[in-house]
């Protein structure tokens, strides 16, 4: 299935600050975003990251945008699927 997300899935370069797909997020990262002024807006820091088991892949490490990684903000993990678009700024 990696390879298959490799392949099919868009690539998106690291800098790029995308929108996340508010329906598609699990429970702990929307009680980030529960302050209705931020946008479900992050940054892509790292793409193609092993995960803890070195079985599978985490597609992207990112951070809630505009606080970037900070030193007590924790850095976000997630995969093609929950981006809902990119966004030029």
């Amino acid at each position: 299935m990696g390879l298959i997300d490799l392949i099919f899935s868009e690539v998106y370069p690291l800098g790029l600050v995308v929108e996340l797909d508010q329906e598609k997020l699990p429970g702990e990262i929307k009680e980030l975003f529960k302050n209705k002024r931020l946008e479900l807006l992050v940054l892509l820091h790292a793409r193609r990251v092993p995960s803890k088991d070195d079985k599978s892949y985490i597609d992207y490490i990112a951070s809630v945008w505009p606080l970037e990684l900070m030193e007590d903000v924790t850095p976000l993990l997630i995969n093609n699927m929950l981006v809902k678009r990119s966004v030029a700024l």
